[in-house]
This record gives C-alpha cells, sequence and structure tokens, in this order.
C-alpha cells in the first residue's frame, strides 16, 4: 500500500501532530512532564511547584500562577526535598 494510501486513511499522523505526540511522551519519559515546556522556555527564570494544581512561573522577575497544569504525584515525589520524606 501507498504512503499516501496511508496517510489518506488516517493510519498514519499528519506530522505536526506526531511531533505532538513523541514530544509529549518524551517530556513524560526523560523530562518533568507537563511543565517540561516552561522549564525550556527561555523567558522562565523560575518554575515553583506547590502542590499538584499549583504551578507558578517568574519571568523576569515577574511571578506568575500557571492555569491549567496538573501534575501527578508520580512527578512531584521524586524532586522533593529528602527532609520532606522523613517522619
Amino acid at each position: 500500500m501507498e504512503t499516501r494510501t496511508f496517510i489518506a486513511s488516517g493510519a498514519i499522523l499528519p506530522q505536526r501532530e506526531l511531533t505532538r505526540i513523541v514530544n509529549e511522551v518524551s517530556d513524560d519519559v526523560v523530562g518533568f512532564g507537563p511543565i517540561e515546556f516552561l522549564l525550556k522556555n527561555p523567558d522562565v527564570t523560575e518554575v515553583m511547584v506547590s502542590g499538584p494544581d499549583d504551578v507558578y512561573v517568574e519571568r523576569r522577575e515577574l511571578r506568575n500562577h500557571v492555569i491549567g497544569i496538573t501534575l501527578s504525584m508520580a512527578v512531584i515525589v521524586p524532586f522533593l526535598s529528602p527532609r520532606t520524606h522523613r517522619r
């Protein structure tokens, strides 16, 4: 079957969609998941995570709450300080 036939049938994703999915999976596997795009942004000087849905970014010394990002505990727990884990 020709590539054009696969594309027309939807069996092959459009390049833009494929790139988005590959980047998303890569960010989840080897990066910081949903906040990876913030960490890659050269205008962002600090990313602060106070909870699963409480993320702040600092750009040029201005702090803003980021809406629409929810982190799972699987993303947050590995980055907690050792003191937080002590009982």
